[in-house]
Parts: structure tokens; sequence; C-alpha cells
């Protein structure tokens, strides 16, 4: 998986992955409900519309999904890297539409009114910033404010202003250089009241601005180092702003408390490896995407293990993508010759998430089937000059959470 966003309730949840197919997910019985299976470059952020089931879809094709078994529909938007929804009432109307921003591949910011399909501003970043090759960025809940990260691990946060009546002056934005950390910026995070911003980095370092004032670092050591097992990928706030919570390459999820930085529990440890965080507002208290397509979702209680150990959080986990004739249609358009171009990498993400699903037990290939598999991952090798399919990883299997020792910060809770 490549992106999560969950309702405002907590009660459903979007999942995208790096062959762009999307999957609409019950979070009370974390089942997938619908899924949408045309291939499309990776799904880098997804938001939710609060009056209905759809989703924007940030990515190299930005779309707008209605969040059934229908396709996706693309937008006239560059590449982009993240995206807010959010409604608002317009005062000239009188009436509620959906106010959509997106922070493009570019470093730009565009706002669009969904309904109208119209733009309603473009504010680019200054001179200063133009150059910047931006790798990631976030929205904080309210849309005001935007985070972004860049492969030089540059760190800029900007406010923008919206008119609230049509004679106010126009959208404006302030752009604000938090500097640097120590590598490319892997993934970056604004706190639930868009105060904080938090970073994870290609060197393995978590870095939070309280206040967007000065940088504390938090480091986490490599526990093997030159393998890049501990590489960090992921970063979120707790649902109070009081622990973050990284993710890594091992699979293993750590909270950190944040007033002091040190570390707390590893809440679990999953197969290799965990690509997305998020923590929804309401409902479940974390929620966990992997290499493998699979979900973690954690409860909101926290009992004693069976062996009487404090501090575990029971989580359950699913899978999607279990329709292996809806996705092999998609394979066959995508490994034509004349095929999209920009549909070879999801294709080649989506064969390996089919034979992981073989694998693991999850539907029976047919011989034929599994032939003609083959057969385009062969083709769609060939079209990207990558040469012959890798074999798959290892299974390994992580331990379960871990109590805190003594000395340590307060245990992780949802509420936190």
């Amino acid at each position: 998986m490549t992106a999560l966003a969950a309702s405002s309730d907590g009660a459903a949840l979007v999942s995208g992955d790096r062959s762009g197919m999307l999957v609409r997910w019950d979070l009370d019985q974390v089942l997938p409900i619908a899924a949408s299976w045309e291939l499309a470059p990776a799904a880098r952020d997804i938001a939710l519309s609060e009056r209905s089931a759809a989703a924007l879809i940030a990515g190299d094709w930005t779309r707008l999904w209605p969040g059934n078994e229908g396709a996706a529909v693309l937008l006239p938007v560059g590449p982009t890297l993240a995206v807010s929804w959010r409604e608002r009432v317009e005062a000239d109307a009188g009436a509620p539409s959906d106010l959509a921003q997106f922070v493009l591949a570019r470093g730009a910011i565009e706002c669009w009114c969904i309904e109208r399909r119209e733009q309603l501003a473009v504010l680019e970043p200054p001179p200063a910033l133009s150059g910047e090759e931006w790798s990631c960025a976030t929205f904080a809940r309210e849309g005001t404010v935007a985070a972004l990260g860049a492969r030089s691990g540059r760190v800029v946060v900007v406010h923008l202003r919206e008119p609230s009546q049509p004679s106010q002056p126009a959208w404006s934005a302030e752009w604000r250089d938090l500097g640097l950390v120590t590598g490319d910026v892997r993934d970056v995070v604004l706190d639930p009241a868009g105060r904080a911003v938090a970073v994870v980095d290609g060197a393995g370092v978590l870095t939070t601005w309280e206040d967007l004032a000065g940088a504390r670092w938090l480091k986490l050591v490599a526990t093997e180092p030159g393998e890049g097992r501990n590489a960090l990928t992921s970063v979120a706030f707790g649902r109070a702003g009081r622990w973050v919570l990284s993710g890594a390459e091992s699979g293993s999820v750590m909270t950190w408390w944040r007033s002091t930085g040190d570390p707390g529990a590893e809440l679990l440890k999953i197969w290799p490896h965990t690509t997305v965080i998020a923590v929804p507002p309401a409902g479940p208290p974390l929620i966990v995407g992997d290499a493998f397509g699979r979900l973690s979702v954690f409860a909101t209680a926290a009992p004693k293990l069976a062996g009487g150990q404090p501090g575990a959080h029971p989580r359950r986990w699913a899978q999607a993508l279990e329709d292996p004739a809806a996705i092999l249609a998609q394979l066959r358009r995508a490994a034509e010759p004349d095929g999209p171009e920009a549909l070879v990498e999801p294709a080649q993400a989506a064969i390996g998430a089919l034979l992981r699903r073989q694998r693991f037990g999850r539907f029976e290939l047919s011989p034929a089937s599994r032939a003609e598999v083959d057969l385009l991952a062969a083709r769609l090798a060939e079209r990207s000059g990558s040469g012959a399919p890798g074999a798959l990883p290892p299974l390994e299997r992580g331990g379960g959470p871990e109590p805190t020792a003594a000395g340590q910060p307060p245990v992780w809770r949802p509420e936190d």
C-alpha cells in the first residue's frame, strides 16, 4: 500500500497501492467492500469527501473515484503529491461545496471547486525553492497548512489563506523554509492542529519541529547498519499529538514520546515492510498498511495478552486484491506493445501482488492463468527494460508487541 485515508468518523477507509488500484474498507469488520481494478500510477495520497463515498487520489494521475465498483475519473490536474478535500459554504451562493487542494509535484499548490471542476487559485513557491525536487507532501486536517519534503532534505511549511468574501483579496500563501534534515525526506506529517511537523529521512532519522520553531532530533539506531533494514518509511502523529509513530522497512511500528523524544514500545512487527500509517480522528486509533497489501487495524481497547504483558494493542488485518480475472484484464491492456507507458510499472506491481496472494493461499490461479501471468510479466519487463522479474522475498514474521521497560515514557494509549 502507498496511501490510506479514513473518514472523519473512522467507519470507512480507502487505500491505494503501487498498481494504482483502490479499495474501500469497512473498518468495523476490517473487510474490503468496494474496489477499482483500473491500473494507474501509484497513489501518493488520498482524501475522502465528507458528503459521499467519493475519494480524490493524488499521484502522477490525479483522479476522482466515486467509491464504488466504478472506474476513477482523471482530473485536469498535473502530477500531485498530496490532496485535501473539505466542505465549505460559498458566501455568494450560500450552499455547501467541496474545496480540493493539491500539492503539485513541482511544489505549487492548486485550489479547486470539485463540483464545477473549476480551478480557483494556483500558488507558486518562491524562486528560492523553485529548483527543489519534492518527494512528499501533506495537508493538516483542516487543509489550511501544508508541508513539503524534498530529496535534498529540505522541509517547507505553507500557510494558506482563503478569501472568505468575494470582495477580499485572492488566495495567498506564506512559505516557510524549516531547513535541511540529514537525508532525503521519505515522509512528512503535520500534527492534528497543524502546529508541528515530523519527517523521516533516508538516513534513518525522525525529526520534529515543535510549534514550527526550531528542530529537535529523534534518533533511531539501525539494527543492521548498511543493510537498510531499519530505514524509516512512514510517520504519523497520535490522535492527540502526544506521540509520534514511525514505520520502517523492517516492518516495525515504533512509538516516540513527543515531549522528550524518548522511544516507547514497538507496537507491532509485520512482514516487511511498513509503507504507510494512518491515525483517523475517530474510530480505530491506528491503521497500518504494508508492502504486501495488508491492512492492520488496531482495536480501541488495550487488554493484557494471555501472558500478562501490559500495553498490548490487539489488531485485525485483512487483504484486498481478490479478483484475479479483473486484474488479468488490466494486465493484458498494459502489456500490449502500444499500451500506455505509464501503466507498465503499476502492472508489474500488480503482478507481484497477485503472485504473493497466490503464495499465501488467498486464491488459486489455474495453470493457464499462471502461464499467462508469466507471459505478461515477461512482456512488461521487455517494455520497461528491467529484465526478468525478481524472486519473491522470503517470509519473515516479526515478534509481537513488547511491554515498555521500566524508566521509559508512559505506554502509548489510543487517545494519545
